[in-house]
């Protein structure tokens, strides 16, 4: 699944395997248009029980993308999950967006 999150935030993902490794990348803009120089971008998942949350720091791939390999103890549910992310610039902390649906399956 990819979704343009109001214009500020491209995410590439589609469904996830459970206890597999995927990637995971965004692309963060800022008033649609590429925001670079990022001092950090954090994925915040929860699982398909809507409580429990977990954080991962993405690493930069270039630019405005941003990227994490999950592991395999992280996606171990099946489900619809959703993500958030969150990006720091100096000051500045902003949210994107409130979630971006995705599925895990177990697939063996």
């Amino acid at each position: 699944m990819s979704c343009d999150c109001d214009d500020d935030l491209d995410v590439d993902l589609g469904t996830l395997a459970t206890e597999s490794t995927d990637r995971i990348r965004v692309t963060v803009k800022k008033d649609g248009v590429a925001w670079t120089g990022i001092d950090s971008v954090l994925f915040r998942f929860r699982k398909p029980d809507m409580e429990t949350e977990f954080d991962r720091d993405a690493t930069l791939e270039s630019g405005a993308v941003w990227y994490y390999d999950t592991t395999t103890t992280d996606i171990t549910t099946e489900g619809e999950w959703s993500l958030s992310v969150k990006v720091t610039d100096g000051s500045v902390v902003k949210w994107y967006p409130g979630s971006i649906v995705f599925t895990a399956e177990d697939r063996t």
